[in-house]
């Protein structure tokens, strides 16, 4: 890889805030820092990255300017790729497989990918209406990585499928488990000697139901007169994500004189409130994703020698059990939550042995130092891994046996779509929209996006822009198909201007190619030297018709059409 010895240059790209001092964080970026911190132990010199966006919206009142360095704009493909080359690392870690996305397929540099928590699964819980397309998008990215990690043993078996239905082979051992870990200087207790203070923290996320034992805890520090609960969280700061329950939770918890809700806090200051604090209330209903998560939040609390009270499902639960370092028990009992709640409001000591056990527990199963070995042994000997075997999910029909099955089908797609009782029902769809009022608005990467209107006959949709390299030969547009399989072909312009007389490129593609909410590749012969100048688009559709036509979507800020370039 250029570079003597075994040590390497490392970049990792976190999905979120990284937590630097006066930033809050989430899962996301500690599992990032903790990755990048474990390698730097073992000698690595590693660089981090984050989304611009996430420093954008982290914090007020912070000078951000100090971390500007270590952003990028995710939401421009070739920004990703031209820090890449500015870094000219050895391995390149990310964390979170959309980090990856925009990574450029002629990447030579090895990749890792570090699933922090399932994805999909948790899209599932938003009732956001891309769920397939999302599916796809993961199946097409995850073959840019040479070896993979995950947080726990429990979702190494979740990625598994994923990792097969993407072309790997997991006979050769492509993923292995990484808990999420912390540093190995522990921080100094310091709890207060007043009532017992529980506490909580988090981003708010659909998912997490910790309704019952929070209220349950409120409940019974009410009757008792005694101990109090610091709860942190909120929404997230740059991803519009629904709070699910906490909607409904927050009001009561505002509501008691036994609970300071805090809201999001830096998260230096947030450590130093565990520090002072007496044992975490980490309860949430069991679901799914619940069951394959290794909960970052937890162990925060451990490390800051809090001792749990957890959830007895989980695979963390197994390590809290182990050395006594907390409470394992069903969230769903609130008989059971309230006698421990009692037994340590009787008798804080018991707190002294766990809060030891805690830390003990993350100083020996969950630092960095110790967890990161897969991952370092990777780096160590960095390599891209030869192409799969196995055809991907997604491959599985080659281009030509894609063109011939539309050519096959086309005649009958067309007549569907344009029969009399289907473009009726197109057009009272229309009219009920436009009566109403109603504007279909997706958000991508925390982007708010709307549908423009219909491309048919007469109507275009154009952009211009400014070439982020060199061979420019593609526009990957983000189509909506009105949620039914069309038949008319789609055709993208690209000339030097608006106004300029001809085009240099033209590429067409069918809709029925064309997946809704997704985005659609327009490919073109190279145009070289492209790199820096300005260009125009413009798509349209010549042989469209009311229920046989599809559209575009604009960001809702600037009415930008939504759109990335490929340069070879």
């Amino acid at each position: 890889m250029g570079r003597s010895g075994s040590n390497r240059r490392v970049l990792v790209v976190s999905g979120d805030t990284l937590p630097l001092p006066g930033l809050p964080t989430t899962g996301a970026g500690l599992r990032a820092w903790g990755l990048g911190k474990g390698l730097e132990s073992r000698g690595h010199e590693v660089h981090f990255l984050m989304p611009a966006v996430a420093l954008e919206r982290a914090a007020e009142g912070v000078d951000k300017s100090v971390y500007q360095s270590l952003t990028y704009d995710h939401l421009y493909p070739q920004a990703l790729n031209r820090r890449i080359a500015d870094l000219s690392p050895d391995v390149i870690v990310f964390q979170h497989w959309m980090s990856a996305v925009n990574l450029s397929e002629r990447n030579r540099i090895p990749v890792v990918i570090d699933f922090h928590g399932p994805l999909v699964l948790e899209t599932l819980y938003q009732d956001l209406p891309h769920l397939d397309q999302l599916r796809r998008l993961k199946i097409r990215t995850l073959p840019k990585a040479d070896f993979f990690t995950c947080a726990g043993e429990q979702q190494r078996h979740y990625f598994y499928p994923w990792l097969m239905l993407a072309g790997f082979d997991v006979r050769d051992n492509v993923i292995q488990a990484i808990p999420v870990s912390l540093s190995p200087d522990l921080p100094a207790r310091a709890p207060g000697n007043g009532d017992v203070t529980f506490v909580y923290g988090g981003v708010f996320l659909p998912w997490q139901d910790p309704s019952l034992a929070l209220e349950t805890l409120v409940e019974t520090l009410e009757q008792r007169g005694s101990g109090c609960l610091k709860f942190f969280g909120g929404t997230h700061a740059h991803v519009d994500i629904p709070p699910g329950k906490y909607r409904e939770l927050i009001p009561r918890l505002r509501s008691s004189p036994r609970v300071e809700v805090m809201g999001m806090v830096a998260h230096d200051a947030l450590l130093q409130t565990y520090q002072r604090a007496h044992v975490a209330m980490d309860l949430m209903a069991r679901n799914p994703e619940r069951e394959l998560a290794f909960t970052t939040r937890t162990v925060e609390y451990l490390w800051c020698g809090l001792p749990v009270v957890y959830n007895d499902y989980a695979e963390l639960a197994r390590y809290i059990r182990e050395y006594d370092a907390g409470w394992t028990i069903d969230p769903q009992d609130a008989r059971v939550i309230r006698s421990v709640i009692e037994s340590i409001l009787d008798d804080p000591s018991i707190l002294e042995a766990k809060s030891r056990n805690a830390q003990r527990l993350t100083r020996e199963r969950l630092a960095w130092d110790r967890t990161i070995e897969p991952l370092d042994a990777f780096c160590r000997e960095p390599r891209k891994r030869a192409p799969n075997t196995i055809p991907s999910l997604l491959l599985s029909a080659a281009p030509d046996d894609l063109e011939v099955a539309v050519k096959r089908a086309r005649a009958d797609v067309r007549r569907a779509r344009r029969s009399w009782p289907a473009r009726l029902s197109a057009l009272a769809r229309e009219v009920a929209r436009r009566a109403l009022k109603r504007t279909y608005v997706i958000h991508l990467h925390g982007r708010p996006a709307r549908v423009d209107g219909a491309l048919r006959p007469g109507r275009c949709a154009g952009q211009s822009f400014q070439a982020e390299a060199d061979n420019l030969n593609g526009i990957e547009l983000l189509i909506g198909t009105f949620g039914r399989l069309n038949s008319c072909d789609v055709v993208l312009h690209v000339r030097e201007a608006s106004d300029a007389p001809d085009d240099l490129a033209v590429s067409t593609v069918n809709a029925m190619l064309m997946q809704d909410c997704a985005f659609c590749l327009f490919s073109f012969p190279a145009i070289p030297h492209s790199a820096r100048r300005d260009f125009y688009f413009w798509v349209e559709s010549p042989n469209a018709a009311l229920g046989d036509c599809i559209t575009v979507f604009r960001h809702v800020e600037d009415n930008s059409l939504v759109f990335s370039q490929r340069c070879e």
